[in-house]
């Protein structure tokens, strides 16, 4: 990929928290990670890029978000916030759409300039379990000179019962900061900043047909 155009994702990523282009196939898809860091498989033993569809709860992977709310609603939350640094870049792509539910990004314009929200999620410590180790941390995590979010409800539980208002503070950042709708259509290609951003998935449980969006995190 010319550096031209490495340098315009770049630039969009800083400025929206996320971008959309168009890949005609898987291994475009997998081009285009590589070009825009290190590629890395979202389990020890699993594939570089990940197969997403909707599934109710006793048909998914262990410790995944959808063994806790299947076919629901997936809260927002940053992807492997159970490790310590996170992937930077979360890179979807529409498969196979014969059922459109579309996915949510919250860019929480409300929180990167606003320096009394980040030092109060900075505040509060958080105890994530995720199957790679147990650690403590926060909502805002530090690396090198890089802040970064750092949320999923399903491995991430408050240290103090007091901790809650920091979800609650986070909530209310989402709320106000609003949300993009992607509707998919196939080949659609959404690159994710996965420490600035947060994303969920709609209630996808009158899906009736195919729904397959593939998916490759990136390490910059």
């Amino acid at each position: 990929m010319h550096d031209s155009v490495l340098n315009d994702i770049a630039k969009n990523l800083e400025r929206t928290g996320w971008m959309k282009l168009h890949t005609n196939t898987t291994e475009d898809f997998k081009e285009l990670a590589f070009s825009l860091g290190t590629p890395i498989p979202s389990r020890t033993d699993g594939n570089l890029v990940d197969t997403l569809q909707p599934l109710e709860q006793n048909e998914a992977k262990t410790r995944s978000m959808s063994a806790v709310y299947g076919k629901g609603v997936l809260p927002f939350h940053t992807d492997l916030a159970h490790v310590k640094v996170p992937p930077r870049l979360v890179l979807l792509r529409a498969k196979i759409i014969e059922d459109n539910y579309p996915t949510h990004i919250c860019r929480l314009q409300r929180l990167w300039n606003n320096d009394e929200a980040i030092l109060k999620l900075k505040r509060a410590v958080w105890f994530v379990n995720g199957g790679r180790g147990k650690f403590y941390t926060s909502i805002i995590s530090q690396f090198h000179d890089f802040q970064f979010i750092r949320f999923d409800p399903c491995c991430m539980k408050p240290a103090l019962s007091s901790f809650i208002e920091s979800y609650e503070f986070l909530m209310n950042l989402v709320v106000d900061s609003g949300y993009d709708e992607i509707i998919w259509n196939e080949g659609l290609t959404i690159i994710i900043d996965n420490w600035k951003s947060l994303h969920s998935r709609s209630d996808t449980s009158k899906l009736t047909r195919l729904r397959i969006l593939e998916r490759i995190l990136v390490r910059v």
